[in-house]
């Protein structure tokens, strides 16, 4: 302990040591870390474990592990229990991570895909071998009753980005909304798991090969320094700055829209909220009528000058996900009734095009712009549009870094 202590104390992203993980240590196991901690004159402070526990010199951890580790609606969230945003979660996700197809090719053969897309109850070799993480049941069961029966391995994927991208962007959002809550405020929230040593089917937001997907994404746009966002349980349009100083004179816009592109609302406020986590609500969406069953919702922020500095499109259902929660277990809650996505599935295809420049730099690195249009004469966006390098051959280029991806364009 002394050693690690003295390699850790002064690194900048280091904020706390645990001593353990699930369980507290005895009384002579603590003595013997805190001892070599601060004779390493460790700066941080010294928790007993991740989960809620205590021990008898660093007394109450003030961590909570309550999960959940598989899927989870994204209303899941905004509850004030269980892995709810509330708190401080020392691990918790919505659980599995299809990655992109092109990962999906190189880490699995044809009859794995088949089988991967084709059969929610069969035993998934780059799952787990826990006979409760063994299969993607869970996950496709709610992909299937949301979005509908995918149609081939392409769809499966598709929708799997869909899936991924709303559940990790809806943790995220959650937390940073209750952060300054006075009731019960979320403290903190740590994604289970940033990645895996291997080829996975679960628990990363980015792959074995350095590729991501909708929950990388999903995470990046939940995390922008200044960020509009939806709130899953009542409709409020929040704005949360992570930022230190107050952003004055924040011009929030939303629009609703369904399917087709036809605009069913829209709303613009002018909102100014504190640093360290501030929020400010800027609309409550009312009921709306004549909404399609499956619809979309884009909020827009722009600052003082009217640079735009956020875009966030969600996919809501007027048939909302139902936890059951009457029959809630340590890794997740059953949902009784699914949202009705499906028609995304019947959206009418958009015109798009792509165009890419690149500049290569003196360190050796290359950054590539690009620019997608919606070149389309009709309202239909194009929605969740996501942008690959490849090479000459087809193949990914990798790793990239994304400014930002898998984004919808109206006009």
């Amino acid at each position: 302990m002394a050693a690690e202590a003295t390699r850790l104390r002064d690194h900048p992203s280091v904020i706390s040591f645990l001593i353990g993980s699930d369980e507290a240590p005895t009384k002579q196991v603590e003595q013997e870390y805190v001892d070599a901690l601060k004779a390493a004159d460790w700066p941080n402070p010294i928790v007993p474990a991740a989960s809620d526990a205590s021990a008898p010199i660093t007394g109450s951890s003030g961590m909570k592990m309550t999960g959940p580790y598989d899927w989870v609606p994204p209303n899941y969230w905004y509850t004030k229990r269980e892995g709810g945003a509330y708190g401080f979660s020392s691990e918790t996700s919505a659980g599995p991570d299809v990655p992109t197809l092109d990962t999906l090719r190189r880490m699995m053969s044809s009859s794995e895909l088949a089988t991967l897309w084709q059969d929610p109850s069969a035993k998934q070799y780059h799952r787990s071998p826990s006979s409760t993480f063994g299969t993607l049941k869970i996950f496709d069961n709610a992909l299937i009753g949301r979005y509908g029966k995918p149609t081939s391995l392409e769809d499966y994927v598709r929708k799997a980005q869909l899936a991924q991208y709303e559940a990790v962007r809806a943790q995220f959002e959650a937390y940073g909304r209750n952060f300054t809550n006075s009731s019960k405020p979320s403290t903190g929230v740590v994604y289970w798991m940033l990645n895996s040593g291997w080829t996975s089917l679960h628990w990363q937001l980015f792959d074995y090969y350095l590729d991501q997907g909708g929950s990388y994404f999903g995470a990046k746009e939940a995390n922008r320094p200044l960020h509009a966002q939806y709130s899953y349980d009542d409709k409020s349009v929040v704005v949360v700055n992570s930022g230190h100083g107050t952003a004055s004179d924040l011009t929030v816009k939303a629009d609703v829209y369904n399917l087709d592109g036809t605009a069913k609302y829209s709303k613009t406020a002018t909102v100014s909220v504190p640093g360290d986590g501030g929020r400010k609500t800027a609309v409550n969406l009312p009921s709306i009528s004549g909404l399609s069953t499956t619809y979309l919702v884009r909020l827009t922020l722009a600052d003082k000058d009217g640079r735009e500095i956020d875009r966030n499109v969600y996919w809501l259902s007027t048939k909302n996900d139902v936890i059951d929660w009457s029959k809630n277990d340590w890794y997740y809650v059953p949902t009784s009734s699914y949202a009705d996505l499906s028609g995304l599935s019947g959206m009418a295809a958009a015109t798009v095009s792509a165009t890419a420049s690149s500049k290569a730099a003196a360190d050796g690195t290359t950054t590539t712009t690009v620019t997608l249009k919606n070149t389309g004469t009709g309202k239909t966006p194009a929605f969740f549009l996501d942008a690959h390098v490849v090479d000459a051959s087809g193949r990914p280029v990798l790793p990239v870094r994304w400014s930002d991806n898998v984004v919808s364009v109206s006009d």
